[in-house]
């Protein structure tokens, strides 16, 4: 599963709107448009209710919706590791003591 899929979906549930949605993240709204019907086909559901001039999540894009937030979650605290990794960036906790005393 496209993460970049994932991220769309995520913004138009936020955002209640492909074009808001599009504008977020920098793309047009029919690139958003082609990212949620590649999401529903290869899930098998519909994802979004269409209805009205808001967009709402059905019962299975609401599942996915919290599962996609932590993946993307995970996915950015990878990244980050790795760049820390990469630049050799130290992370933790330093103590340090000293005594006045013999």
């Amino acid at each position: 599963m496209d993460t970049r899929h994932l991220a769309a979906f995520c913004a138009v549930v936020d955002r209640k709107s492909f074009s808001q949605a599009a504008e977020r993240l920098g793309v047009t709204q029919p690139a958003i448009s082609l990212q949620i019907r590649a999401l529903e086909e290869r899930l098998g559901h519909r994802l979004l209710d269409r209805s009205g001039r808001r967009v709402e999540p059905t019962e299975a894009g609401a599942l996915l919706y919290r599962s996609a937030q932590r993946m993307l979650q995970i996915e950015n605290h990878l990244a980050e590791d790795l760049a820390r990794e990469e630049t050799g960036e130290l992370q933790g906790a330093l103590s340090i003591g000293a005594s006045t005393g013999p």
